[in-house]
């Protein structure tokens, strides 16, 4: 067998195990369900009106804006013009381009997701306050103030429940190792998980098609 080298110690080695035992548990936490610490609200228009391209600079509008980099999963189901109190849909794929296909042009645009874009059926005023809901994808706070995906540093917090990580990182280590306790363990998670998410009155979001965490599927959502 491979010596490891000695600038590489134990306590080292057994550390970065713990490392990827938390970063595996976080992870799996935080998608378990669109638990309300991690909700925001995305304003379109208002955040981006000084910092874009318009596809119409005689009238002010647009039709494509880029998510929030911290962008994981939608939570709600329309596009909100608080201003109006209208309610924008959203449009499958298919619909979208039967529509355009069709040369169809209705007065309320429609919407779908396309990459890492919102993309409307027809131009929006920029002057619109436009407003969405999402989850982000980023759990993890560093003493800097900078969010993230994975613990790097001792002094990183996770914005979830603690009492879940250390059940969740007993689960993830009894997995490593096969031992005799995984299923006690994961039953113990699990049963907190759902605890918390009754607690939280999170909601845990699947479609026909599973899980998807970049558009709304075209079917209807129901809770799991």
């Amino acid at each position: 067998a491979a010596e490891v080298p000695s600038r590489i110690s134990a306590s080292d080695l057994q550390a970065a195990e713990f490392l990827e035992y938390a970063n595996q548990a976080a992870k799996f936490i935080a998608d378990y369900c669109d638990w309300r610490k991690l909700v925001k609200e995305w304003h379109l228009t208002k955040s981006q009106r000084n910092n874009y391209q318009y596809d119409d600079a005689l009238n002010g509008e647009k039709c494509k804006f880029t998510l929030p980099e911290d962008y994981d999963s939608l939570i709600t189901r329309f596009i909100y013009d608080l201003d109006s109190n209208e309610m924008l849909e959203n449009q499958s794929d298919d619909g979208s381009l039967r529509d355009r296909a069709a040369k169809l042009n209705t007065s309320a645009p429609s919407w779908r997701i396309v990459g890492d874009e919102i993309v409307f059926s027809n131009p929006v005023e920029m002057a619109r306050n436009l407003v969405l809901t999402y989850k982000t994808k980023n759990f993890i706070k560093g003493k800097d103030g900078e969010s993230k995906q994975v613990f790097t540093q001792d002094d990183d917090a996770f914005l979830l429940d603690e009492e879940a990580l250390i059940l969740g990182i007993m689960w993830q280590k009894s997995l490593g190792y096969e031992d005799t306790d995984l299923q006690a363990r994961q039953e113990q998670f699990m049963g907190y998980l759902e605890y918390l998410k009754g607690k939280d009155n999170a909601k845990r979001v699947i479609s026909a098609f599973g899980r998807d965490n970049n558009r709304i599927s075209p079917t209807s959502y129901q809770e799991y």
